[in-house]
């Protein structure tokens, strides 16, 4: 028969061979979930980090006075005209 598929390999691969490739394919798959994991743990800490910082520096003024925006080193002094949209 003309058409029979056969499957012929010129390479002489040992078991160990195998055996050895299998295990660097495990190794790999473990190493890339742990960066994987440590990747996406970590954009979710800055994310989250984030998201809190901007939500602790929501107050609107009430009064014509100075205000002041918490920041890491202490406070930002600015000049406030009053509510806004009122």
């Amino acid at each position: 028969m003309w058409d029979v598929f056969r499957e012929t390999s010129k390479d002489n691969v040992t078991s160990s061979d195998l055996d050895f490739w299998k295990m660097t394919f495990k190794v790999t798959k473990v190493v890339f979930a742990g960066v994987l994991f440590v990747l996406v743990l970590g954009t979710a800490i800055i994310s989250k980090g984030s998201l809190f910082l901007l939500v602790s520096n929501i107050f609107p003024p009430t009064a014509p006075q100075n205000s002041s925006l918490k920041t890491v080193n202490g406070h930002f002094q600015y000049q406030s005209k009053g509510r806004v949209g009122v």
